[in-house]
């Protein structure tokens, strides 16, 4: 079955490689898939010019040119035609350009295999000595006894195969002349070829990562990876600015000038306030709530827009009246516990004042005790005692250990005392879940300073949504060491930064609590990571509620990992207080956030 005749200007070249044994021997596979494919029967072969040339006597360069034209093409104009096979019709044509313009038609005759059938066959010769040359050749055919004569016309799809000689002899006008044409034709056998490249499998550059110059906090006891194993993370969003202007983000490189940004940003502001648990509504002119690393619940204070509706605020017999304040989506849930009322010209501007539901725990709902555990207790259920009886649950969230009996005792504390106390025994604090009562204890610093810039952050602030910044610098010793103990039980532990000298003390700790090593290392971490130069700025962003988009930071809350991303570059911080503020002027509503980012300058960027 022929091949399909392809345009060759649209035919792919496939350059995949494929390993085949030894790299010594890889070839490269130049559109073949798989073995080396034997071609089909092609027909008529087209494309085919041959040129030859001979010298005699003294005369004139004899050329002699033979041009032949098949395949697809059309049919040439031929004085001798043979029919073959079962192919279309292909003439055939011979001329000879001599010196002298004469011609002299010479006539030769063949007799061919076992039939005595002669072939005719016209030449034409101009030439400059007009001599007329007859000669008879014999051939040796087979192919039966038909006469053949000339013209004559012959189809072939697979002739035998024929070889082909030109010999002409001559030395004056009377030689004899012999001519005899074979051709080595029809199916060729397939010839495979392929080129070999003595390449060879190379050996790997041994090379790694360079690490950070060790001044100012050197890290020697980080394994940096063989560099044959680090990736490039190219991955931008695309970039539609200028080409000369393309970053290309390399490792945690900040991609600026393809991060995700919008020429705009649309935030439609919304403030709920409602009494529980009758949902009733509260109507206010402006909204403030505050929480941070160092309160242990969230403050807040609504400004009322109908003052009279303060009489549905006033406490009962069970206790203060509670308000869900719901801003973009988000809610607190506050305790009224007092009220402020002025009157300026006849008008009255009345607000009210609140903390988390967690404050039924502090004075003056709870009434200060003395308490000592004779028995071996957690720190865990330490914690859990001090809230037994009460409505509040607790969520342990930082190392935990053995306290041996006895360890634990205080006098004239509320729980909520006891409970910042036993929290601050690992370098923890105490933090209120924004509607539901529940206090959580967290470690000071969730992850170290040091490990900020290879830790997942939890919110990430770009410049395009922060309308407002302050700085205020703070410097701390940098202390490499300190040391921990117990009071008249437990343990002593010298704590040191890893991989520092340990000859800065921070000053020293003194615990009740410590009673184990665990308890030593964490409060330690914490205090180590209070160190150098520090800084805390105020950002602040809107609000965004709903489905977030690219580029938006819901709210933000005390103790998250905060990367910020800026014009001048990229660095990370501890958020350690929010304060969210929000008005209504008429139908306009304007809510912002205003969070506290604790940044490092000596163990982080």
């Amino acid at each position: 079955m022929p091949w399909p005749l392809i345009n060759g200007s649209r035919v792919p070249i496939d350059l995949g490689v494929r390993l085949n044994g030894s790299t010594a021997r890889l070839p490269l596979n130049l559109g073949v898939d798989g073995d080396v494919p034997t071609p089909p029967d092609p027909g008529v072969v087209g494309g085919l010019t041959s040129g030859a040339s001979a010298r005699w006597g003294t005369g004139s360069r004899v050329e002699r040119i033979t041009g032949v034209r098949w395949g697809g093409a059309v049919a040439a104009q031929a004085r001798a035609a043979i029919r073959w096979g079962g192919a279309r019709q292909v003439r055939h044509a011979r001329h000879l350009l001599w010196g002298t313009p004469d011609q002299q038609r010479t006539r030769v005759e063949a007799r061919w295999g076992q039939g005595a059938d002669n072939v005719s066959r016209p030449l034409h010769s101009p030439w400059g000595s007009p001599l007329v040359i007859a000669r008879n050749v014999g051939a040796p055919w087979g192919y039966g006894e038909a006469r053949l004569g000339v013209p004559l016309q012959s189809l072939w799809r697979s002739p035998p195969q024929l070889s082909g000689v030109a010999l002409a002899l001559w030395r004056s006008g009377t030689e004899s002349l012999r001519r005899s044409p074979l051709v080595h034709w029809s199916s060729p056998p397939p010839v495979p070829a392929h080129w070999q490249i003595p390449w060879g499998r190379g050996d790997g550059l041994e090379w790694i990562v360079r690490p950070l110059p060790p001044v100012p906090n050197p890290v020697p006891e980080t394994n940096f990876p063989d560099g044959r194993y680090v990736g490039l993370n190219l991955a931008c969003p695309v970039f539609r600015g200028s080409a000369q202007r393309l970053p290309l983000n390399l490792g945690i490189t900040a991609c600026w000038m393809a991060r995700p940004k919008r020429r705009a940003y649309i935030v439609l502001n919304e403030i709920s306030v409602v009494r529980l648990p009758d949902r009733l509504p509260i109507e206010v002119s402006s909204v403030s709530l505050t929480g941070g690393r160092d309160a242990w619940c969230w403050d807040g204070r609504l400004v009322l827009a109908d003052p009279s509706q303060l009489s549905v605020l006033q406490p009962t017999v069970a206790g203060p009246r509670t308000v869900e304040i719901t801003l973009n989506g988000y809610a607190w849930v506050i305790a009224i516990e007092g009220y402020d009322k002025a009157q300026v010209f006849g008008e009255s501007d009345v607000s009210v004042t609140g903390r988390s539901v967690t404050a039924q725990l502090a004075e003056p709902y709870a009434q200060p005790r003395t308490r000592e555990t004779a028995g071996l207790r957690t720190m865990e259920q330490l914690a859990d005692a001090e809230v037994t009886g009460t409505d509040v649950t607790m969520d342990y969230g930082t190392v935990d250990w053995l306290v041996t009996a006895g360890a634990w005792y205080y006098q004239d504390m509320t729980p909520i005392s006891a409970l910042q106390r036993l929290a601050a025994a690992s370098g923890g604090i105490v933090q209120s879940h924004p509607t539901d009562p529940v206090l959580e204890i967290r470690p000071r610093y969730p992850v170290s300073p040091w490990d900020w810039t290879t830790t997942t952050p939890d919110v990430v602030i770009q410049d395009d949504v922060v309308t407002g910044a302050r700085l205020q610098l703070q410097s701390r010793p940098l202390f490499d060491a300190v040391i921990v103990a117990g009071e008249q039980v437990g343990v002593a532990a010298r704590v040191r930064r890893a991989g520092e000298a340990g000859q800065t003390y921070a000053p020293q700790q003194i615990d009740q609590l410590i009673t184990h090593a665990d308890g030593a290392r964490e409060r330690g971490r914490n205090v180590l990571s209070e160190r150098g130069g520090l800084a805390s700025i105020e950002h602040d962003i809107p609000l965004f509620g709903g489905t977030l988009e690219s580029g938006q930071p819901g709210l933000v809350l005390p103790l998250m990992l905060a990367q910020r991303v800026t014009g001048e570059g990229t660095w990370h911080g501890l958020v350690t207080a929010v304060r969210v503020g929000a008005s209504r002027t008429g139908e306009a509503v304007d809510i912002v956030q205003t969070v506290t980012i604790e940044r490092h300058y000596t163990d982080a960027d």
